[in-house]
């Protein structure tokens, strides 16, 4: 609709302006044998399309819903499996052996990784903010067949890693993880894989794009743009790293509540005209 109001007003701007609805930008990815396809394809792949096939601009306005604040900065994510191994053996023979089940020995583990989690969130800190690890999933056993012992159990975690800190500084610090829960633990058959890395990314406050959207927010809104580093990854991962410098900023109306994402007609109407007046700004309308 910005486009459309400059293109209906007459506008011609020396510059070009691209569009790009892309898919698969959620964060989600495809694993194993079981979650394959379109419908895991996640974490930027639409993105990662775009700009392997030629469009490459100078700079990225991406309209996350940032509630109009201007995200300068935002964590990377690694995502990790560990795993512990277990026999895999009838119920009926399973008394005085629980502590050989894989799902027991997850648990033994668990307060080892909830610790590691604690002492990275202190290591990973970003603009004064700690960062975060999520379990995000424990798989094991057979739900259909719990008449056996399962031989593997898996827990899965999002390690959110700071824009500012190397991704190998990551996955070395998981794999020291894993190493020193095998030395704790030689028979537990501990093994882990990483399956998703994505780098965060950043803007400094200088650059003319955030300095334009900042000067635009103000001639529409009357007031100063709040400026925010956040938690959350966007497929500004992939364009910063092709060199197009991005600026998360775009609508929203505040948290999520019981009803859902939400944004207003007046915050929609206000973006528009932010993003119209940048575009004339940075494209050189006359």
């Amino acid at each position: 609709q910005a486009v459309k109001a400059l293109m209906r007003a007459g506008v011609k701007l020396e510059g070009d302006v691209s569009i790009a609805a892309v898919a698969g930008e959620i964060e989600k990815t495809q694993w194993s044998d079981e979650f394959v396809g379109k419908e895991y394809r996640g974490y930027g792949v639409g993105t990662h399309h775009l700009v392997n096939h030629g469009v490459t601009p100078d700079m990225c306005i991406l309209g996350e819903p940032t509630d109009l604040q201007l995200v300068l900065g935002h964590y990377g994510t690694m995502w990790a499996r560990i795993s512990t191994r277990g026999h895999y053996v009838h119920t009926g023979f399973t008394r005085g052996k629980q502590d050989q089940s894989s799902i027991f020995r997850m648990k033994e583990i668990l307060p080892a990784v909830y610790a590691w989690i604690a002492e990275w969130e202190k290591r990973a800190v970003y603009d004064g903010q700690p960062g975060v690890v999520n379990v995000g999933c424990i798989r094991g056993g057979y739900p259909w067949r719990v008449s056996r012992t399962p031989d593997r159990t898996d827990v899965f975690l999002d390690v959110r890693v700071p824009p500012t800190m190397a991704l190998k500084e990551a996955r070395k610090a998981i794999k020291q993880l894993v190493l020193d829960l095998r030395k704790a633990h030689p028979e537990y058959g501990i093994e882990h894989e990483i399956f998703v890395s994505v780098p965060g990314a950043e803007i400094s406050k200088e650059h003319e794009l955030v300095k334009t959207i900042e000067a635009c927010h103000q001639k529409v809104l009357g007031v100063a743009p709040k400026h925010a580093t956040v938690l959350w990854d966007s497929d500004a991962s992939v364009m910063t790293r092709f060199g197009i410098e991005t600026l998360n900023y775009g609508p929203s109306s505040g948290p999520r509540d019981a009803e859902g994402e939400k944004v207003a007609i007046e915050t929609l109407v206000n973006t528009t005209k932010v993003y119209a007046l940048a575009v004339a700004e940075l494209c050189g309308a006359h």
